[in-house]
């Protein structure tokens, strides 16, 4: 009896391994999450400034060489720390969802360059490009494929932000001075990539990287001076750009 007893176990062992095997199953990915968020930007912005209406006292060589000066790109990196909530589907390794992200996003630098009119080798002019942002917020749908713990994930979706952008131009031939402010809520673009891990129990832990476009800002100012008609005005923009790299810890409600 002990023999066949033994021998029936061997068998049958293998078999209730397999099944045991079997019945486990990936991660369900499933259901709405909400986590915090930090990270750091790398943030460039494309600055602008040209001659819209020269009048009377910009002359010929003034408007490019304004031009070429006012075009440049404000470079600066920056933290970022926050708030997101999303929700998630599985069909099999599969998986479609989206986030909504909120952080702040502290970014304020300026640009300043002075040159010497070749048409006035005596006096020069200054331009000062200022732009800033207080927040970025982010609705990214995604599509990911899931392993055993891992999801790898592509996104893309809008970005908005808080913009505001100033810039000033003087000069000492004749005392002009233009300075322009605008202040609008922008929204444009975003793209990226990411990875997610489950940890133990709900929790989640995941990196990504996000591609920021937002639309240009821009605002006409008109130049006072000394000498010339009125109606001269400077045409000033800016257009942010921002590299995002931020990681996420997760807690799903199933």
């Amino acid at each position: 009896m002990l023999l066949r007893a033994l021998t029936a176990a061997l068998v049958l062992s293998p078999g209730v391994a397999f099944a045991q095997t079997s019945s486990v199953s990936p991660p369900n990915w499933s259901g709405v999450y909400a986590g915090v968020i930090a990270g750091a930007t790398i943030d460039r912005a494309l600055t602008q400034t040209s001659v819209a209406s020269p009048g009377a006292y910009f002359v010929t060589s003034d408007p490019s060489q304004i031009e070429a000066a006012g075009r440049g790109v404000i470079k600066t990196n920056h933290p970022i720390g926050g708030l997101r909530g999303g929700f998630d589907w599985q069909h099999h390794r599969l998986v479609v969802g989206a986030s909504i992200d909120a952080t702040l996003h502290s970014f304020s630098a300026s640009r300043v360059v002075t040159a010497t009119y070749r048409s006035f080798p005596s006096a020069g002019f200054t331009i000062t490009q200022s732009p800033a942002t207080n927040w970025l917020m982010t609705v990214t749908p995604r599509v990911g494929v899931a392993t055993t713990n891992t999801m790898a994930y592509v996104s893309g979706g809008l970005a908005s932000a808080d913009l505001a952008y100033g810039s000033t131009f003087t000069d000492q031939a004749y005392f002009a001075f233009e300075h322009t402010m605008r202040s609008e809520r922008v929204t444009g673009w975003t793209g990226g990539a990411g990875l997610e891990h489950q940890l133990a129990g709900k929790v989640t832990v995941g990196a990504e990287y996000l591609w920021v476009q937002l639309p240009r800002l821009a605002a006409i100012g008109n130049v006072t001076q000394t000498y010339g008609a009125t109606g001269v005005t400077l045409l000033d923009s800016v257009r942010p750009r921002m590299h995002v790299v931020r990681v996420a810890l997760n807690y799903r409600i199933r």
